[in-house]
């Protein structure tokens, strides 16, 4: 019995002699199966991490050799110490395949290290629930990463990621995925159902990161998922809706989305739209309704569009005519635009255009322009520009209105050039400074609205033409930068008062007009004499008076006719011309023309040295002939009609009372006032 239990004794230590050496054979076969060259001082870590696992597997009892409770607690023993391996800051450069030796491994951490990728047999930690690689070198995960079954938390942080498996959707146990800092363009669509349960998806610093949106990354995990979701739908329905995400540009993502058939961008804030937008072929609904678009680009018509949405746009181009007609206007306007520079002809007609783009006025190599049948009642001035121009169409719209009926009549659509000579000057006067308008010899006889909204002018030169009037408002918007205005050869009789506003006018050319007012004599002279005058003209509508002291006169100024605001007219001090060969005769005031009561003074002088006026001792009757008119009998609603004459120190006056008073009436009361009667038929 002795020599059995010793025999036995010594058979069970050398069973756990032997068992421990395999233990040690087996640690030794693991680690001789790395490269021994390839070990260095900074990769022993994960050498020994091998061994401390292989270690603690060795000294786990046998189920036969202890009790139950014994053995349970030394495979909780076991499963403690190989479920979490820490290999940061370990300098490795791969993780080596022994590791798929601990199939218990539950968390492994490698961060900080040299990797360049996570290998494929990662795939047989069946039982990863943490897989940590922050601070590496990684380009790319493996799809198999989308074995790992258990997996809950993947960090990748501060990598050169450029590409994501969408294998990773299969982790449905999957809580947080942290892939910031890396060079990630998109994320998998697929993604999206993984919903149910990651809580956290980290993307920032992926500066070339298109899907989603950096906008969208910004808002949080729920609006990425959302935003994928909508994505997804767009790879099974053909449909895309990105409407209210506030997005600042289209994302590059969409225009792959070769399929596609209807895109919603409604309520963004948008800009412009890429040129990329053109690879969707089959694209067919578009809508991108409120939001900040300026221009449509050319291309569009490329698309095979059926709808387009553009409303709440501040659309500039195409033009609003355009947007509000049917589609297929848009998208001929839109071909027009882009093809015209094969050919250098345009055909923009029947487009329902109020208004032509000046985008068409910078094409100066345009050879032919159609504009027929549009809405157009006037023409931009810079269409001047278009000198190459040989054909221009502009049958079936209005712009007579706005242009010179002179020059419609010379125009031809063979033969464009004079109407585009005469635009040619109306959009120099405002192309640059000093902001001259020249229409010398354009055989004018009016001044069309075109030419009096131009503002600013520094000169005005309508010399040899046609002109009989000048419409006030001509230099409404001149009058602080208006200095020569020229009317030579036309047939104007009166200057407008408004040219008095002119404060810096220092040149008035009338010749070779019949000029009554001012007198000749006066807009001969001095500019500054000229405006005082017309100051006194305009003056009569603010108080009734007309002031004409110390001026030139030899007439009622034509304006006075019909103005019913005139109570008194005072010519004292004043030149009287009586040498009408040469200075003209003004109208006579008819009666109905004439207020109630005009009052009129005046004096008689002698005029000194040349020029100052002819024959200047005149009579009574001249003067009040030269006041009111050849025909005095027609002022019978004339209350009183005072002149006073000046010669030397005395005063005289005459009064001409009402026709309708007898002879006698008015004799007697010149008698009481001590005034001189003149009688007249």
């Amino acid at each position: 019995g002795d020599k059995q239990g010793k025999e036995k004794g010594r058979g069970g230590s050398q069973n756990e002699g032997e068992a421990g050496r395999a233990s040690e054979v087996r640690a030794s076969q693991v680690s001789s199966t790395i490269d021994m060259e390839m070990i260095t001082e900074e990769e022993k870590a994960i050498v020994n991490a091998i061994d401390v696992c292989s270690k603690v597997e060795s000294t786990i009892p046998t189920m036969d050799e202890s009790a139950e409770g014994h053995t349970m607690k030394a495979e909780a023993v076991k499963a403690e110490s190989s479920s979490v391996m820490d290999l940061r800051n370990s300098h490795l450069r791969v993780i080596p395949r022994e590791i798929t030796s601990l199939p218990l491994l539950r968390i492994l951490d490698v961060s900080q290290n040299y990797l360049k990728a996570i290998p494929p047999v990662i795939v047989k930690l069946d039982k990863l629930e943490e897989l940590r690689a922050d601070d590496n070198r990684l380009t790319k995960l493996p799809d198999e990463i989308g074995q790992l079954s258990l997996l809950t938390r993947l960090s990748v942080e501060r990598n050169l990621i450029s590409e994501l498996p969408d294998t990773i959707s299969q982790l449905v146990y999957i809580q947080e995925i942290r892939l910031s800092h890396n060079v990630l363009k998109e994320v998998p669509w697929q993604w999206a159902m993984l919903s149910r349960s990651l809580e956290e998806l980290t993307l920032e610093a992926n500066p070339d990161l298109v899907l989603p949106p950096m906008v969208i990354v910004e808002r949080g995990t729920r609006d990425v998922l959302r935003y994928l979701e909508k994505v997804r739908g767009a790879h099974t329905r053909q449909a895309l809706d990105l409407a209210k995400l506030q997005l600042r540009s289209v994302p590059e993502h969409v225009f792959d989305l070769v399929s596609l058939l209807s895109l919603n961008l409604d309520n963004n804030e948008l800009h412009y739209l890429p040129t990329r937008m053109l690879s969707l072929p089959s694209l067919r609904n578009l809508s991108l309704r409120n939001n900040h678009l300026n221009i449509l680009p050319l291309g569009l018509w490329r698309l095979p569009l059926k709808r387009l949405r553009l409303e709440g746009n501040p659309i500039k181009f195409p033009p609003q005519d355009v947007l509000a007609a049917d589609i297929s206007v848009l998208l001929r306007f839109v071909k027009a635009m882009e093809t015209c520079a094969t050919d250098n002809s345009l055909d923009l007609s029947m487009m329902g255009l109020t208004s032509l783009p000046l985008e068409v006025t910078e094409m100066t190599s345009l050879v032919a322009l159609n504009l027929h049948h549009n809405h157009l009642h006037d023409l931009p001035p810079a269409i001047g520009q278009l000198k190459r121009l040989k054909y221009l169409n502009v049958d079936g719209n209005r712009i007579e209105d706005s242009v010179p009926e002179e020059v419609m009549e010379r125009f031809d659509k063979n033969s464009p050039a004079p109407l585009l000579r005469y635009f040619r000057a109306i959009h120099a006067a405002t192309a640059s400074y000093p902001f001259t308008l020249d229409l010398s010899s354009f055989q004018l006889r009016t001044i069309s609205t075109q030419i009096n909204a131009l503002d600013s002018l520094v000169v005005i030169n309508l010399d040899n033409n046609e002109i009989t009037s000048i419409p006030p408002s001509l230099f409404r918007h001149q009058k602080d930068t208006l200095r020569e205005f020229s009317i030579r050869n036309n047939r104007v009789r009166v200057l407008p008062t408004s040219l008095s506003m002119c404060a810096k006018l220092e040149k008035i050319e009338v010749e070779g007009n019949p000029i009554e007012s001012p007198p000749l004599v006066v807009a001969l002279s001095k500019p500054a004499l000229c405006l005082e005058y017309l100051r006194r003209i305009e003056a009569v509508s603010r108080h009734g008076r007309l002031v004409l002291n110390g001026l030139p006169f030899i007439g009622i100024p034509p304006e006075m006719v019909g103005n019913n605001q005139l109570s008194s007219i005072s010519i004292t001090e004043a030149q009287l011309y009586g040498d009408r060969s040469k200075l003209g005769r003004p109208r006579p005031l008819h009666a109905p023309q004439i207020a109630p009561s005009v009052e009129v003074v005046c004096d008689e002088r002698e005029s000194e040295g040349e020029g100052k006026g002819v024959r200047l001792p005149m009579s009574r009757k001249e003067v009040l002939s030269m006041v009111i008119g050849p025909d005095l009998e027609t002022f019978k609603h004339v209350g009183e009609l005072e002149v006073v004459l000046k010669r030397g120190e005395e005063e005289e006056r005459v009064i001409c009372l009402p026709a309708g008073d007898t002879l006698a009436a008015m004799r007697t009361r010149a008698k009481e006032e001590k005034i001189v009667f003149l009688s007249y038929q």
